[in-house]
């Protein structure tokens, strides 16, 4: 007998077999090797296409960046815009001039909190160099909006108002508005015009309704719902504007301690951030799950992605549709999502997050190398899965 190494396989070859015979069977060989390698490709590409589809497209570095870049860009130019506006003018501007520049700043003073709300949030995966670029390049975005609102919208002068002037005001005399430094000093009548203040007989300003709806709506994202500093609370958050996945609100839940927080509707993300002895049950979250500095705590979600940093003694129960995430974290335990509230099941199939995928126990821990397992986190025994409560009446409301 003969052997010829095949790379990874060997083929055995009778004394006295000719040629033909050796080639036929090295190319059979060779055949199998090939189609081994063709199924391992395929594997290799639907694991990274499930992995696609179910990363966040928000956790992307490249995308946030873009889309950081464009915001800042947005921002420079539109306020060098406005200056050279300002410029030309002289200081020379009639009011719905300089109400118009006003509103303009606002719009762009809510834009650079919203970027710099998404900076935070990104924080956890953004690379430390490109973390310290956005913040530094936020930093010079409010610098430059301050400078440029005391150049061409500066705050009048305190005086004392005369006593015949306070009597007219008081006797219902007209006299000028202006528009507020924030969008919260603005009001809209029926025209669709902006007053100082909701009384429809005083002289209103001409700024266009939609560029107020629009300050308005970016004044209103800028924070996001939640619910922080509280001890012994129970918390009870219901989405009112529906399960539209493309306007769902983000949610906040930071250093609370000993309360119950239900969260009884969709939301687009979540972050939990200092965390003692608290009991968290709900959702769905359409995006990310994002836990930091959790302590003896019991968390109940479902979420497409969860990232948990700093945990300790604390026990998730949840439905995901990617690898859950640990990391400086120890005493975490794992099992799968059982709390139920009315309308659930609707809400969970427009998220995609209907089906039981358990990937709830294919956990990584990115602080443990090793190929034994980490002895960080474990899947809690069915016996000992704590029995979720009742979701609250529709009727029963927060503390």
């Amino acid at each position: 007998l003969a052997r010829l190494d095949m790379g990874h396989a060997e083929v055995v070859v009778e004394a006295g077999a000719d040629g033909a015979e050796v080639e036929a069977r090295r190319a059979q060989m060779m055949d199998k090797l090939n189609a081994i390698e063709s199924a391992r490709q395929l594997e290799v590409e639907a694991r990274r296409s499930l992995a696609t589809e179910a990363a966040d497209p928000r956790e992307n570095v490249r995308w946030f960046l873009k889309t950081f870049d464009d915001d800042r860009l947005g921002v420079e130019t539109t306020l060098a815009e406005e200056r050279d506006k300002h410029a030309a003018a002289n200081g020379d501007s009639n009011v719905e001039t300089q109400e118009r520049q006003k509103a303009t700043l606002e719009i762009l003073r809510v834009t650079t909190l919203q970027m710099e709300k998404r900076i935070a949030e990104a924080s956890y995966f953004l690379p430390p160099y490109d973390a310290r670029f956005c913040t530094s390049s936020v930093e010079k975005l409010k610098l430059d909006l301050g400078e440029a609102a005391a150049q061409m919208a500066p705050r009048k002068k305190f005086s004392f108002k005369s006593k015949k002037k306070q009597e007219k005001e008081k006797a219902g005399d007209a006299e000028d508005t202006t528009v507020g430094s924030t969008a919260g000093d603005m009001t809209v009548g029926d025209s669709g015009k902006v007053s100082g203040d909701a009384n429809p007989e005083k002289e209103t300003s001409s700024i266009p309704a939609d560029l107020l709806a629009k300050v308005a709506a970016l004044a209103s994202a800028a924070d996001a719902n939640g619910y922080t500093d509280a001890v012994g609370k129970v918390f009870i958050f219901r989405n009112q504007e529906g399960s539209n996945q493309a306007g769902l609100p983000d949610l906040v839940l930071e250093r609370l301690t000993d309360c119950v927080v239900f969260i009884l509707g969709s939301v687009r993300a979540m972050r939990c951030h200092d965390l003692e002895n608290c009991r968290v049950y709900g959702g769905p979250v359409s995006g990310s799950t994002h836990a930091q500095r959790l302590k003896n705590c019991h968390v109940e979600v479902c979420s497409r992605q969860v990232r948990i940093h700093d945990a300790f003694d604390t026990t998730f129960h949840i439905r995901t549709t990617s690898r859950p995430i640990i990391e400086h974290s120890t005493g975490v335990s794992f099992a799968p999502y059982g709390f139920e509230w009315h309308g659930q099941d609707d809400e969970l199939k427009k998220a995609q997050l209907f089906d039981e995928t358990n990937a709830w126990r294919e956990v990584d821990d990115f602080g443990w190398i090793k190929k034994q397992h980490s002895p960080n986190w474990c899947v809690v025994p069915d016996v000992d899965r704590a029995v979720p409560p009742e979701a609250p009446e529709p009727e029963t409301k927060s503390d």
